[in-house]
């Protein structure tokens, strides 16, 4: 799943709440940054097969390839929520260039980290979500505030965020 709000793309496993980013609601998984550690480690992608991809395509796939390879779901949410926290070109933010990587049987944790340097990024476990910034950003630490949403409450923003931009 991926909803993309004020410039930032969220990718993730079942989204277990939300979190407030640039003046946006984004849902976020409620997992401790230890359980993401691991899973950073202990998550192994069989295959990586990158030519030239756009490195939101390349989150796409360690998200989802982070929920396919999961061993560790044990009742909790299987994967990783990833933020892509980077403010489009347009809005002053830096080009990302197109990632070619290969490799076989890699932790998830090691892909994270090598795609992040090629791209001149950083990530970091921050509030249940796996977050990546610029890596010249202050590590900025964000509030977190909980609240009791209803079940349809990301379809009802997704919907008012389409009917705004469409002007009705």
């Amino acid at each position: 799943m991926a909803h993309t709000l004020a410039g930032r793309r969220m990718l993730g496993a079942g989204m277990a709440g939300l979190m407030l980013l640039a003046g946006m609601a984004v849902p976020v998984q409620a997992e401790s940054a230890g359980s993401i550690a691991r899973k950073l480690e202990t998550i192994i992608i069989p295959a990586i097969d990158f030519r030239g991809a756009a490195f939101p395509d390349v989150v796409d796939f360690l998200a989802l390839a982070s929920r396919q390879h999961d061993k560790s779901r044990t009742g909790g949410a299987s994967g990783v929520s990833l933020i892509l926290n980077v403010p489009p070109v347009s809005q002053g933010g830096q080009a990302l260039p197109p990632i070619t990587f290969r490799a076989r049987n890699l932790k998830l944790g090691n892909a994270l980290a090598a795609v992040c340097r090629v791209a001149g990024l950083k990530y970091r476990i921050e509030h249940g979500v796996i977050m990546i910034t610029p890596r010249g950003s202050e590590n900025v630490q964000i509030e977190t505030r909980t609240y009791k949403v209803q079940p349809d409450a990301i379809e009802r923003i997704s919907t008012l965020n389409s009917q705004l931009k469409g002007g009705k």
